[in-house]
C-alpha cells in the first residue's frame, strides 16, 4: 500500500518489521556492496589503490580515493560513513581520511592488487624511524 502511495521509506520501515522482508533487504544491501567492492577490484578497474609506483605513491592522497569511494562504490561510502558518525557525540561529519583507510583495507583483503596505502603506510612507518624498532 505505502508503495503505491509512492511513501518509499514507510514502505521499507514497514518491510523492516517482518522478518522474512528483512533478510531479503539486507541480503540485498549486502549484495550491492559486495557488487561495488567486486568492480572496483576488478583488473580493469584504474583505481588509485593498484597504483603502487613510486611517483604515484608520492602522490596517493586519501581524499582522491575517498572521492574515488563515493563514486564507484556509493553504498559502501555511504555505510562506512554512516558507522563512524556518533550521535551521541554530535558528530556530524566523519573524518574522509578515516572512510578511506576503512575502505582501502576493505578492498586490499578482498584483492592484494589494490595495495597502494599498504605501501605508502609502510614507507611512511620506516621513514619515520619505526622499523628501527621493530627489527631491534
Amino acid at each position: 500500500m505505502y508503495l503505491a502511495l509512492g511513501s518509499y521509506e514507510t514502505a521499507c520501515k514497514t518491510a523492516m518489521k517482518t522478518l522474512i522482508l528483512k533478510n531479503i533487504l539486507q541480503d540485498l544491501f549486502v549484495k550491492t556492496m559486495d557488487n561495488e567492492c567486486r568492480e572496483m577490484c576488478k583488473a580493469s578497474n584504474g583505481s588509485l589503490l593498484k597504483k603502487i609506483g613510486a611517483t604515484e605513491l608520492a602522490n596517493f592522497k586519501l581524499s582522491d580515493f575517498c572521492e574515488e569511494l563515493r563514486t564507484n562504490a556509493p553504498m559502501t561510502a555511504k555505510t562506512l560513513t554512516s558507522l563512524c558518525q556518533s550521535r551521541r557525540s554530535r558528530k556530524e561529519i566523519c573524518d574522509p581520511n578515516i572512510i578511506s583507510t576503512i575502505g582501502a583495507i576493505i578492498l586490499y583483503s578482498r584483492c592484494p592488487d589494490m595495495s597502494a596505502l599498504s605501501y605508502r603506510l609502510g614507507f611512511l612507518l620506516r621513514h619515520a624511524g619505526a622499523a628501527w624498532y621493530v627489527s631491534h
